[in-house]
């Protein structure tokens, strides 16, 4: 064999050899590289999601708790609030109370300056129920039931 075959030979073998790790080593590499950049950004933004329920939540509870330290809803005189336990929807009126009147303006407040807020309602422990608007059909409801 000439040296000049020799020669061009050994040059189809480095060069098969450089293609052979190029095409096959090289993707597998970036694939690893890339698969890693994407479980980078995916746990960070699941990061910044968890801080940000995290935080609706604890606010929420937050908000929850100054509702139920304000004086006008935590009154014991809740004999006239409206009572949904043993009513038919004939017989059913809801009350007309100051006191409970009182309470309905402050969940209704509640409600709007709070947009994601789509009810605002407290059970009391004698079965009464005020909302912070009327429900749309009034029938026979025990909110202590409620889980």
């Amino acid at each position: 064999m000439k040296l000049r075959s020799r020669v061009l030979l050994l040059y189809l073998c480095i060069a098969l050899l450089v293609l052979v790790l190029i095409g096959g080593v090289l993707p597998s590499t970036l694939h690893a590289q890339n698969l890693d950049t994407v479980s980078g950004d995916t746990i960070g933004q699941l990061r910044h999601i968890d801080f940000a329920l995290s935080n609706f939540i604890d606010e929420a509870g937050h908000d929850v708790l100054e509702l139920s330290l304000n004086k006008e809803v935590r009154t014991p005189y809740d004999a006239d609030f409206t009572n949904f336990l043993n009513v038919s929807e004939e017989d059913f009126r809801y009350s007309d109370s100051a006191q409970e009147q009182k309470i309905i303006e402050i969940l209704r407040g509640y409600q709007t300056s709070h947009p994601y807020v789509s009810s605002v309602y407290m059970g009391r422990e004698n079965g009464a129920f005020v909302r912070s608007y009327p429900r749309t059909r009034p029938t026979a409801y025990d909110p202590r039931e409620r889980p």
